[in-house]
């Protein structure tokens, strides 16, 4: 049986493996993801899923709460790194076929005008002139577009049901690649965007290091900003916080009289704390 001074000593080690495998992923980002890798992918350490899961798991999950973070600028350090690339991977994902080149995603709606749905997502051959589930007998369906990439942001496209439009676009990519519409586990979620075959990837991922061309791409230029101004929300709050402490802390010592003439030393809350 192992001590306590063993247990420790695995622990760091452990701790060492981890914080070596964020460097290599730091380090691949900066080399602007020349060679494809399985990530280490941190537990999310903020926010209405603290400690709960990891990214992955959080666009599957909850991918309008991932969409709001990502353009509130929520994530922070590592955490910002990882939810640049998954923002990324999310809109170039290929159709699950063996030769996805051949085919493409239609996207179908229901519903009229004014209240528009997410109805369904098919895969269809390039060539096909006709989709599955529209025609003369579905008049309240419609086609979207036919497009060789899926986008995770699709549900954003119908403004009017994004909850039900979400859950619909989740709910295919989760019967069609785990077979399923149940929640992936955290391994099965982690898998997906570890695997290269699932993405387009005939243009390069973009980073916080992607030097000038990370300059000139908004996407990389907003998430530094918002990564910039997040640390500086944290700072100010952080000051805030000391300042408060230390005014309820400081007190004055000062000599009263009481009803019999004795000098007795009164503690005070400072003057600026009287109220």
């Amino acid at each position: 049986m192992r001590g306590r001074g063993g247990l420790w000593a695995l622990k760091r080690i452990e701790e060492q493996q981890k914080r070596r495998k964020r460097i290599e992923d730091l380090e691949r980002s900066r080399e602007g993801e020349a060679i494809w890798r399985p990530w280490h992918w941190l537990v999310i350490d903020s926010g209405k899923y603290n400690k709960r899961g990891t990214l992955p798991e959080l666009v599957f999950q909850d991918i309008r709460y991932f969409r709001y973070m990502c353009n509130n600028g929520y994530f922070r350090a590592e955490f910002a790194d990882q939810a640049l690339r998954l923002d990324q991977l999310a809109s170039r994902i290929l159709p699950f076929k063996k030769r996805p080149e051949k085919y493409e995603f239609a996207i179908i709606a229901a519903g009229n005008k004014s209240h528009q749905i997410l109805h369904s997502i098919v895969i269809v051959e390039k060539s096909a002139k006709s989709v599955p589930g529209i025609g003369a007998g579905h008049p309240n369906r419609r086609l979207v577009k036919r497009a060789p990439v899926l986008d995770l942001s699709i549900w954003t496209e119908f403004p009017s049901s994004e909850s039900a439009s979400s859950k619909k676009l989740i709910e295919f990519v989760t019967t069609t690649w785990f077979g399923a519409k149940d929640m992936p586990s955290r391994q099965q979620a982690e898998n997906f965007f570890d695997t290269e075959q699932n993405f387009d990837m005939t243009t390069q991922l973009l980073s916080f290091h992607s030097g000038e061309m990370g300059e000139l791409n908004p996407t990389v230029r907003n998430w530094r900003r918002w990564r910039s101004d997040v640390a500086e929300d944290n700072r100010r709050r952080r000051e805030r916080k000391a300042f408060l402490k230390e005014q309820r802390n400081s007190t004055v010592t000062v000599e009263k009289r009481d009803l019999w003439g004795n000098l007795n030393k009164v503690t005070l809350p400072a003057p600026e704390q009287r109220g």
